[in-house]
């Protein structure tokens, strides 16, 4: 089962993993993936092309799969 803060933005056909931790703020998009253990901090942003693999940590402030800053 995953724990989603309640400030947290997921979208229902995410795929969400065991175990998995969604911080405050986070979001995560339509179609995006999570495995097992992984956790999200804060203001962390998960792109809907993304399948992020089991236990990882997307820290603080991160853009997963979003347009890059620097082309």
């Amino acid at each position: 089962m995953a724990t989603i803060h309640p400030s947290a933005l997921v979208d229902p056909t995410a795929v969400l993993g065991q175990d998995v931790f969604i911080g405050p703020f986070a979001i995560v998009e339509p179609g995006a993936v999570l495995g097992d253990g992984t956790r999200l901090s804060a203001s962390a942003w998960i792109g809907g092309c993304c399948e992020i693999g089991p236990g990882c940590r997307i820290d603080v402030g991160a853009v997963i799969g979003g347009m890059p800053q620097m082309k």
